[in-house]
Formats: C-alpha cells, structure tokens, sequence
C-alpha cells in the first residue's frame, strides 16, 4: 500500500502536492512534508488559523514513514 492510500485509509485527504509540499489534511489536522527540508510538520488549525502541534498515533506514524520511503529521504 503506498503512502497516499494509507493516509486514506486513516481519513486524511491528499490537499496539496507540487514540486515543494505535499499535505494531508482530516478536518483541521494537517500532516506537511516540506520537500526541500526533506522534513515535515505534524499541526492542528485552529479557527483564527493558528496552528497548533498535534500528536501522531502508530498507524498516522506508519502511514508517514512510508511517504518518507516514496520521497526518498529514507532507505526501507
């Protein structure tokens, strides 16, 4: 199962993909994975669009992992 499917599958929508982010997004939990940085962001956006950390359960963590594979920024 590839990233995408998996985030899916846990109720997160692709919202944004270009050659720089690609963002995941349930409700106003977002998962940012900044492609330049070969890093990402875990936020919670609140309703005056302060964003907020948020925490990762074990599937979310998996599903981040293998997006991590597919960008390149780890060996599997």
């Amino acid at each position: 199962m590839n990233a995408q499917e998996m985030f899916e599958k846990l109720g997160y929508k692709l919202v944004e993909k270009d050659d720089y982010i690609t963002v995941y997004g349930c409700g106003s939990d977002f998962i940012k994975f900044l492609k330049g940085y070969d890093g990402y962001e875990l936020f919670h956006e609140m309703f005056d669009k302060k964003r907020i950390p948020m925490c990762v359960g074990g599937e979310e963590h998996l599903a981040i992992h293998q997006q991590m594979i597919e960008l390149g920024w780890i060996e599997k």
